[in-house]
């Protein structure tokens, strides 16, 4: 179920807070499933094997060929994507123009139209950034 979870699509059931999250950071891959039988003692769930690929940044200081793990520099303050994210999957049936009202009128905005009429299952997780770049606009 994790598994699916991390890897869902937009308008799938499993498709959620954590597909965003980790679809942001990463990119997932669901390889294969792994048998009981190679557990012991043998588990109630069934498992599979996932790759993540977190992207890579070469650094421009340091020892040549250096490569970090880090986000782009345009990215929007992380903890409010989070924010923005959780609060519209919390009421997963409403519309955006609903679900995050209230913090796009404390940041003195209206939600895009575009997005207005969407529920939050809709988006993939790159509309989630734009969104959060668009309510952080001063």
């Amino acid at each position: 179920e994790v598994a699916r979870r991390l890897v869902a699509v937009p308008r799938t059931k499993e498709y959620g807070i954590l597909s965003v999250a980790i679809q942001l950071a990463c990119t997932p891959t669901l390889l294969f499933p792994v048998s009981r039988n190679v557990f012991f003692p043998k588990p109630d769930v069934r498992s599979a094997v996932v790759r993540l690929v977190f992207p890579a940044k070469k650094s421009s200081s340091g020892s040549a060929g250096a490569i970090h793990l880090s986000p782009p520099d345009n990215e929007p303050d992380p903890a409010l994507v989070r924010l923005l994210i959780r609060t519209a999957f919390n009421q997963r049936r409403k519309t955006l123009r609903n679900s995050l009202k209230k913090m796009f009128v404390e940041a003195n905005r209206t939600v895009p139209e575009h997005f207005a009429g969407c529920r939050a299952e809709e988006l993939d997780p790159k509309d989630f950034i734009d969104l959060t770049r668009y309510l952080q606009v001063r």
